[in-house]
């Protein structure tokens, strides 16, 4: 894929327009920032553009953490089992299921299957109901599964029994570590970038995210998609100013640590702070600065410099490209 600095552009639109580039005020800036990224928008959606598009394997709930604290009705994707599960009653660290050879085992104690719909006679409060027993209410209309053996103890009890929620598999339009999307393409069974043919899933979009049409869809599937248009933010650059990582879906929006590199520069975040805050993983992670100094642009690098070969060694560092250290900028994240 092509770049193009946006300073380029700006300064196009700007000639285009009878105005001064390097004599923008606030205004003028800022309705040629909002032109652009409209009509960016316009091309990003016109067609299914090759370099914008990507596959990623995605799933309807997160992964199990044995180190997360659930509560009663989390919902997770168990990666052993290739099944979800719901938490019937809080817990930490104990697994929806566990193996015995080829076999593996629901724990009763304190997950349940997450499904469309459940099965269960009407709640009796003469019957002994063991674990994993589940039975319909009707005060309520819903569905519980016993956690502890029960007689005479009425499913509202969250002592007994954990209220089943039906379950709707639906990949959310941002997920977790995973990259937003702009627009669904295609979902298949298998990975269609080695599987040629993979079997298409059919699917709907719906404000929640992308939802299949078929029940026996993959627990896994392989989701073809758009990654959203960009949109450029922020005003010319001001001295007086204090500059802070900007919100949405790409950027940081937690404070990240401040490392000091063996050669003396410091002030930018270090790389176990940035693995923390964006899901990136490597020290191929660029960021955009937006906005740093006059003069510039309104465009820079921010990218990975590294005192050694060693990663996450607490001496890389995230350096500006085009300023000095300790000026002023927003930095935000870029595929």
């Amino acid at each position: 894929m092509r770049r193009v600095p946006y300073s380029t552009l700006q300064r196009r639109v700007a000639s285009q327009l009878g105005l001064d580039p390097d004599l923008l005020d606030g205004t003028e800036f800022a309705s040629i920032r909002d032109c652009i990224s409209e009509a960016l928008e316009e091309i990003w959606k016109a067609a299914h553009w090759s370099d914008l598009k990507l596959t990623e394997q995605r799933r309807y709930a997160p992964v199990y953490n044995s180190g997360t604290t659930y509560s009663t009705g989390d919902v997770v994707y168990h990666i052993g089992s290739d099944d979800y599960y719901q938490a019937i009653q809080g817990t930490i660290g104990n697994e929806p299921a566990t193996q015995s050879g080829t076999t593996w085992t629901i724990n009763l104690q304190y997950w349940a299957f997450a499904r469309g719909s459940y099965d269960g006679n009407e709640y009796s409060n003469t019957t002994a109901y063991a674990r994993g027993s589940q039975v319909k209410y009707s005060p309520t209309g819903l569905y519980y599964q016993c956690h502890t053996a029960s007689t005479g103890n009425l499913p509202t009890s969250s002592s007994y029994w954990g209220a089943l929620n039906e379950f709707a598999p639906t990949i959310e339009w941002t997920q977790s570590g995973k990259t937003p999307i702009g627009d669904a393409v295609s979902l298949h069974q298998t990975d269609p970038t080695i599987n040629v043919g993979a079997a298409e899933i059919p699917f709907d979009t719906t404000p929640d995210g992308i939802q299949p049409r078929t029940s026996n869809a993959s627990n896994s599937p392989f989701l073809v998609l758009m990654r959203r248009p960009h949109r450029f933010t922020g005003d010319i650059y001001s001295s007086s100013s204090a500059y802070t990582a900007v919100t949405g879906d790409d950027a940081t929006t937690t404070a990240p640590s401040i490392v000091t590199s063996a050669s003396g520069l410091n002030g930018y975040p270090g790389i176990a702070s940035l693995r923390e805050n964006t899901t990136y993983s490597n020290n191929a992670m660029f960021y955009l600065l937006y906005a740093t100094a006059e003069g510039d642009g309104a465009e820079g690098w921010f990218r990975f410099k590294s005192a050694d070969s060693t990663a996450d060694d607490a001496i890389d560092f995230l350096q500006p490209d085009n300023i000095l250290p300790g000026n002023p900028g927003r930095y935000v994240r870029i595929s």
